[in-house]
């Protein structure tokens, strides 16, 4: 059960609702099933943004024209990259970026694969973009589902982030020091998900009509700090 984006451009985004310092501690994951249709690329599926941009922005996906599994700041800085793995098309993968104050880790599939020693760019984090950021068009978005996108204030532990690959989802328990949590659940299963649109015109608005599948009523859950101004259910 999952959201699908396109490369249309499509992309979901969180409000300005919290606040939490870049260089601070804190922890991403997300499950991605990447459906490559030839058109492998940089392409930026999740990550922590200020609204305006920024620098210290946090972004996870592929990099390059092979796919590469990385995390990156804005303006293409590289955090780290993945020692030989490459996201592969139609197949769920964990991927999980902690920083711990001096150290950034990426961990797939609940092993870590890489790490370095990290200082983040001061800005203050108030928005999750899944697909891109909105003024980016479509330069680094991609065709891939996404769920059980997870933001934590502190670094998860080798052991924690192995349970979560685990359990699959968000049956793992690891509450503590839980920010953000979005679970995408559209009353199906297997490959049939729905499409989220472009939502350029309609951020902020009351009235966002964020999913769409006519064969049923699409249903998103999500969790926040605060009330999100551009992520919620269909109305």
């Amino acid at each position: 059960m999952a959201v699908q984006f396109t490369t249309n451009g499509d992309s979901l985004a969180n409000g300005t609702g919290f606040s939490v310092q870049s260089t601070a501690p804190q922890s991403i994951t997300v499950w991605i099933n990447a459906l490559w249709d030839g058109a492998v690329k940089t392409s930026s599926m999740a990550g922590m943004y200020h609204n305006s941009g920024g620098t210290a922005a946090i972004q996870i996906g592929s990099r390059g024209v092979n796919g590469q599994c990385a995390i990156w700041n804005w303006g293409g800085g590289s955090i780290l990259r993945s020692t030989g793995v490459t996201i592969p098309s139609n197949t769920w993968v964990n991927i999980t970026y902690t920083f711990d104050g001096t150290t950034a880790r990426l961990y797939y599939n609940g092993g870590l694969n890489n790490s370095v020693t990290y200082t983040p760019a001061a800005i203050v984090f108030n928005q999750v973009f899944l697909n891109g950021f909105a003024g980016g068009g479509t330069k680094e978005t991609a065709t891939f589902q996404i769920d059980t996108y997870e933001y934590f204030t502190r670094a998860l532990s080798a052991d924690e982030v192995q349970t979560i690959y685990t359990t699959r989802g968000n049956r793992h328990g690891i509450v503590y020091g839980g920010l953000l949590r979005y679970e995408f659940d559209e009353g199906a299963t297997g490959s049939t998900v729905m499409t989220v649109y472009d939502q350029g015109p309609q951020v902020g608005a009351l009235n966002n009509n964020l999913v769409s599948n006519s064969a049923r009523t699409p249903l998103v859950t999500y969790s926040a700090a605060a009330t999100s101004n551009n992520l919620r259910p269909p109305v």
